[in-house]
């Protein structure tokens, strides 16, 4: 018995010497956390780590997956809290959990990028710290914020469709920090040592952007150039505020293409070549060569539709795929075409002269109207 309450008191004088820490006072809804004062010296500290990136092949979207980490301090908090809360015990509150740290950054404002996307999928915070540390630079203790966010999202692509499938894809994320001003903002900024919030003559931005990590759904790209640029916003009333582009450029591997599209379409159109080869008199055979070579090719084309990107632009595989009709129909053509000729003039011999000059002007336009074709698509813009 005596034990029990010797247990009940313990935890009663605990419970009371942190009754006031910092987690209270930020869940507690009468408290209200005062705006962040943005001066000279203002830094803020973004970490990116890149999840995931999705290239949907059948559209002109991407999907984005990625954590970003953000430090940065609150002089006007740290004010606050030494004038109000002078005896606070805690020097840091963790939380976990989205639904709580959302309740707390009603009440604080926070440096918070717009991410400008077709939808966002995901938006989660996985931890708020809110902490205070002595600062060297400035020689006093600071308080400060840090959190991570799990991000996920849909964004346009820049592609060069008519390219397909020897096209890139160009995307990109775009944080804008309308909280900050362009000329005050300093990037690439190294923290040094002890210097917890980087303080110097203006704002910084220290980007710390991590390495893609290849996912089995990128098997039909490949990332050939990554990194971070800088542009400036204008609002309505003629002030700036800096914009970060995280972009991305992908090559499609166009292996694919060649081995299950392109080399079987050629084969298909030079086998309807062969009617040049067939005698006349076997005016059947050539139309059943033909034809079918005709048909295998609308079927085939039917049957890889499904991993061809729905546009409307004139790419060079839609080219490729009209120039081969063209020419497996004009095959056809001719047959019926030698035939006649052949009757009409009562020719001598097992063939016309028509089909002998065939046998290599068919296959050399072929191949040569590919090329100027597909070249002439490929400089288009």
């Amino acid at each position: 018995m005596f034990k029990k309450l010797y247990l009940i008191f313990i935890l009663f004088v605990f419970n009371n010497a942190y009754s006031n820490d910092l987690c209270d006072l930020l869940l507690n809804d009468d408290f209200t956390v005062p705006e962040i004062t943005i001066n000279e010296g203002f830094s803020v500290t973004v970490e990116i780590e890149v999840k995931k990136v999705r290239i949907f092949a059948q559209s002109t979207l991407s999907e984005f997956a990625f954590d970003q980490r953000t430090r940065f301090p609150n002089e006007n908090f740290a004010k606050f809290i030494n004038k109000n809360y002078p005896n606070l015990k805690s020097s840091s509150c963790l939380m976990y959990g989205d639904e709580k740290i959302s309740a707390v950054l009603k009440k604080i404002e926070i440096i918070e990028p717009t991410i400008r996307s077709n939808k966002i999928i995901e938006n989660k915070f996985r931890f708020l710290n809110v902490f205070k540390v002595f600062d060297e630079g400035l020689n006093k203790d600071l308080w400060g914020y840090e959190y991570e966010q799990s991000k996920k999202f849909e964004i346009e692509n820049i592609n060069t469709f008519n390219r397909f499938p020897f096209d890139n894809i160009v995307t990109y994320v775009d944080f804008e920090y309308e909280q900050l001003k362009f000329e005050e903002v300093v990037d690439d900024y190294e923290l040094e040592y002890g210097d917890q919030f980087g303080v110097g003559k203006k704002s910084q931005i220290e980007w710390n952007k991590s390495e893609i990590k290849r996912s089995s759904t990128m098997n039909e790209f490949k990332l050939i150039d990554h990194g971070i640029t800088k542009e400036e916003m204008t609002f309505v009333g003629g002030n700036t505020y800096p914009s970060y582009l995280y972009y991305f450029e992908f090559k499609r591997n166009v292996g694919y293409y060649i081995l299950k599209v392109l080399l079987p379409v050629i084969f298909i159109v030079f086998l309807s070549f062969s009617v040049f080869w067939i005698r006349n008199q076997e005016i059947e055979a050539k139309l059943n060569v033909s034809i079918v070579c005709l048909l295998a090719l609308i079927a085939y084309n039917f049957a890889v539709n499904t991993d061809i990107p729905k546009i409307n632009n004139l790419t060079i595989l839609d080219s490729f795929v009209l120039i081969s009709y063209l020419f497996s129909g004009l095959s056809t053509f001719m047959a019926i075409y030698s035939y006649y000729d052949y009757r009409r003039d009562k020719l001598v011999g097992d063939f016309n002269p028509i089909d002998k000059k065939l046998r290599k002007a068919a296959p050399s336009f072929y191949i040569l109207s590919i090329i100027v074709v597909c070249s002439f698509i490929y400089t288009l813009e």
